[in-house]
Parts: C-alpha cells; sequence; structure tokens
C-alpha cells in the first residue's frame, strides 16, 4: 500500500510539473493582455476561434452520426426482396464504417461477405448462390458499376482525370524505398530540438501529439466512410445481378417495351389494370379516361375474357389500359386476375359508393396483395381507388357539383366523403388513393380530371416497374440467333487452329 501511495504522489507530481509551466503562461499572458490596449480585440479574436473550433467538432460528430443511419435505395423502383437485400447490405456498410478493413485481406473478406449476404438473400433456396449468373449479365454489371465508379470519381476526386497509375506507383516506390530514412530523420529533428530547448520542444511534442491525434480521427472517418462507400456500391451491383436486372441493359429493355406493342402503334411504357365488381362502371371509366384526351386510340388483340386499349398523346401519356371482367364471387378471387395484376404497372380499383356489400372486392384484393407477398421479386403496384355513382348517395335529388371532399360543407358532400372514407377502410386504402368520380349519362365526367392526376403523381414509379419488369425478362433464345453464335465461334477457332 505504502509502494502504491508513493507512486501515485511521483505521478502526480510529475503531472504538475509537467503542466505549471503551461497554467503560469496563460496566466502570465492574460495578465500581460489586460494592460494592453488589445485585450478586447485578442479576447475576441479567441472566442470567436474557440466557438468555431466547437461548432467543426460538433458538425464533424453529427455527420460521423449521419453516416451510420440506413440509406434508402439508390434505384427507387425495387421489390420488396431487393429492398430486403439492400437493408442487409445497409447493414454490412455500418459494420465496415465502424470497424474498416485494414488490409488488402480483410477487404476482400468484406467484399465475399457481401456477394454472399446478396445472393443468399434473393436466391435462398439455390445450392450455389453465389453463382447464379451468366457471364454476359456478369460483364454487363461490371461495366454498369464500372460507369457509375467512373462519373463518382471525375465528380469528387479533384484531378482524377490527370493522375495516372503510374504516379500512384511512382509515390509509393519512393514512401517504401525512403521510410526508414525519413523515420531517422524526423527522429533526429526530434531530438535535436529537445537538446537545444526543452521547454520548447515539449511544447511542441504537445503540439504534434494532438494534431497527430486530430489527423488520425479525420483519417478513420474517411477510412470508414470509404469502406462503406465500397461496401454500398459492390451491394448495389450484386443486387442487380442476382436479381437478374442485368439479364439485358437499359438500351434493350426500353426497345422491348416499344416492340411489345402492335407495329401499327407507338410504344407502350406504361400498363393499367382497371378492376372492380360487375356493374361498378369499370367500362364507364375506361370510356371516360379514353376520350378525355386528344389521342389515338387502339383496341389490341388480347387472348382471354380482358381487353387492351392502347393509347399516346405526344409527351404527354403512353398508356394501355385493361378492361377486366367483373367480379362476382364471395369465396375466391379470379386466378385469371391476380396473373394479370402480376405483369402490370398501376392498378385502378372500381368502387360503387352506394354498394353496401364488399366482401366481393375485399377478398380480390387481398388475394392479389397476398400473391405479391409470396411473391417478393415482383414489383406490387400502386392500387387507385376510384369511387363512383357518387351522384346516387343522399341527397338524391342534388347535383350540383363541384363539392369540396376534403371540406365539406353541404350535406351532399358530407355523404360523399362519409362514403369515400369507409371503403378506403373497408378496403385498405389510404386517403390519397381514393378518388370519387361520377360517370352519368348525358353529364359532363365529373372529378375525371382528379383522377388523372392522381395516376399522373404515380407515373414516374409505374415507369420505373415497368423497366425493372422488362430487364429482368431477358431477351428470348432464338434458334437463329443460337446458329449464328455457333458459326461465328466455330469460324474464330478455326482460323486460330
Amino acid at each position: 500500500m505504502n509502494q502504491l501511495l508513493r507512486r501515485y504522489w511521483r505521478e502526480l507530481l510529475m503531472l504538475l510539473l509537467i503542466v505549471l509551466p503551461f497554467v503560469t503562461l496563460i496566466i502570465a499572458g492574460t495578465l500581460s493582455l489586460l494592460h494592453s490596449p488589445w485585450f478586447l480585440q485578442v479576447f475576441g479574436l479567441m472566442a470567436l476561434s474557440g466557438i468555431t473550433a466547437a461548432w467543426l467538432a460538433y458538425s464533424i460528430r453529427q455527420a460521423s452520426r449521419g453516416q451510420l443511419d440506413t440509406l434508402p435505395n439508390p434505384e427507387g423502383a425495387w421489390t420488396p426482396a431487393e429492398d430486403g437485400t439492400w437493408k442487409a447490405v445497409q447493414a454490412l456498410a455500418i459494420k465496415a464504417q465502424t470497424a474498416p478493413p485494414k488490409n488488402a485481406i480483410e477487404l476482400q473478406a468484406l467484399a465475399t461477405e457481401v456477394i454472399n449476404t446478396v445472393a443468399g438473400n434473393l436466391h435462398t433456396d439455390a445450392k450455389f448462390a453465389w453463382a447464379r449468373f451468366t457471364v454476359p449479365e456478369l460483364l454487363l454489371a461490371v461495366e454498369q458499376a464500372s460507369q457509375h465508379l467512373r462519373t463518382t470519381l471525375h465528380k469528387r476526386v479533384p484531378g482524377s482525370q490527370a493522375l495516372t497509375a503510374s504516379h500512384v506507383m511512382w509515390a509509393h516506390h519512393l514512401y517504401t524505398a525512403h521510410k526508414t530514412k525519413v523515420q531517422l530523420a524526423f527522429w533526429a529533428h526530434r531530438m535535436f530540438r529537445l537538446v537545444n530547448s526543452p521547454f520548447t520542444a515539449l511544447v511542441q511534442e504537445f503540439k504534434d501529439h494532438f494534431t497527430g491525434k486530430a489527423m488520425q480521427d479525420s483519417f478513420n472517418v474517411a477510412h470508414g466512410w470509404m469502406a462503406r462507400l465500397l461496401t454500398e456500391e459492390l451491394g448495389r451491383s450484386a443486387i442487380k445481378l442476382y436479381s437478374g436486372r442485368t439479364k439485358r441493359s437499359t438500351e434493350h429493355a426500353i426497345l422491348a417495351l416499344r416492340e411489345a406493342a402492335p407495329p401499327e402503334t407507338e410504344p407502350v411504357p406504361v400498363r393499367i389494370l382497371v378492376a372492380g365488381q360487375t356493374n361498378a362502371g369499370k367500362s364507364s371509366l375506361i370510356n371516360a379516361l379514353l376520350g378525355s384526351i386528344k389521342a389515338q386510340v387502339s383496341e389490341l388483340p388480347t387472348p382471354g375474357r380482358m381487353k387492351e386499349y392502347r393509347f399516346k398523346e405526344d409527351g404527354k401519356l403512353d398508356l394501355t389500359i385493361i378492361d377486366t371482367p367483373g367480379q362476382l364471387s364471395t369465396e375466391v378471387a379470379d386466378k385469371a386476375l391476380i396473373v394479370a395484376c402480376g405483369n402490370v404497372d398501376l392498378i385502378v380499383w372500381v368502387a360503387k359508393a352506394t354498394q353496401p356489400a364488399r366482401q366481393v372486392d375485399v377478398i380480390a384484393l387481398q388475394a392479389i396483395r397476398n400473391w405479391f407477398g409470396q411473391n417478393p421479386d415482383v414489383i406490387p403496384p400502386t392500387i387507385i381507388m376510384a369511387v363512383t355513382h357518387i351522384d346516387q348517395l343522399k341527397p338524391f335529388r342534388e347535383w350540383k357539383p363541384p363539392y369540396n371532399i376534403a371540406n365539406p360543407q353541404r350535406d351532399k358532400a358530407c355523404q360523399i366523403r362519409e362514403a369515400v372514407l369507409d371503403i378506403g377502410k373497408v378496403l385498405s386504402a389510404p386517403e390519397e388513393a381514393l378518388v370519387p368520380v361520377s360517370l352519368m349519362e348525358n353529364e359532363p365526367p365529373y372529378n375525371l380530371d382528379a383522377l388523372w392526376a392522381v395516376i399522373a403523381r404515380q407515373m414516374n414509379s409505374a415507369s420505373q416497374a415497368a423497366l425493372a419488369r422488362s430487364l429482368k425478362q431477358g431477351n428470348p433464345l432464338r434458334l437463329s440467333e443460337i446458329l449464328g453464335q455457333c458459326y461465328e465461334g466455330g469460324k474464330f477457332l478455326l482460323n486460330k487452329i
């Protein structure tokens, strides 16, 4: 115990001897400034410097915390399976940011973990999930990732367009060749400074220590940020590869969307399905939609009981509207309807405001949602509710539009809002997706522009979903193409032989 006490007092005395000169200098400097005419200016400048330094330190800490937040997916139109995989990639990215790889072996282990995580999430039942790709798909993924990395370097790395690999190799060669000499020269400089002026050397050592610590902290933050960026970029490219988004390029996917339409018409990038109960007003709504724009409309040949209408308005709309048979069953949903929903980008469900029985709608919509839940590799389309026959609500004889549905004042408007909200509650639809419309005979359609506005708000996500669907379809195998490949490959081998 006595030895511990003596050691404690010796360490305390040593600390006091080290700190006392600095405290003395601070006190002496402050006293001399008090008698100086520049005291207020110097004090204000020191206070401003301290406040600025504190604010910068706080900003850096907040930015470091912000980098640990989970970021949304960078593509916009992803399936639930891809979204779940991106969350797993984000967990690995946060882990890499907090403990970045220190060498090439750890970096390779991180890349392998990202690949295995993505492949395992997207192909859970595959024996060799990491190998679920073709060589052309892999090359396209590398091409897209390289193009994105090239853009990022040109945008964010100063001098990247002039810095060559030989410059980096030259700098590394100089560092490895003269590392020991530089360290010896630095230590000799420190020893000379200590012998020449011990107090100044002590002050400089403290300064170098804290400066080096600050630089090391900054380096650690940058190191973690780079590790996270690498993990996210690799994860994003891997999701594209293992989800099948590199079966064809974006240009080929857009061309396939255009070729999917009949030859006499223009491209059809977005498909909208209209469904609902029998006598809900689907056909009247489709006729009103088709007749409300100045565009060429053509009926497409479609197998089965469904009808497809395609129209294009130059620079504004480019759609296919699918008219489905009315739903009747209160026990099971129409299988053909569910299959059709998996191949569309937007659904407009028509519900009659005066229809008290909603079981048919509930069963059909629940079956559609269950199907998308069981197929997480398909992007579920947004469902818009068009509430028809609002003119038949109480008071029956009143029909003097327009009506303020959001803030109703008249009895008719209150009844419309109540009916719309009730339908949204029963069919699990948000209020922003509910649009009341009226399609009376010999009367202009009411509130059709509001329905078009809701559709227009979804057009961007619907177009992305259409493109994602086309990207995953790939190019079908054609006998002529295979024969051509055999011919070109055989000719190449014969020339080499």
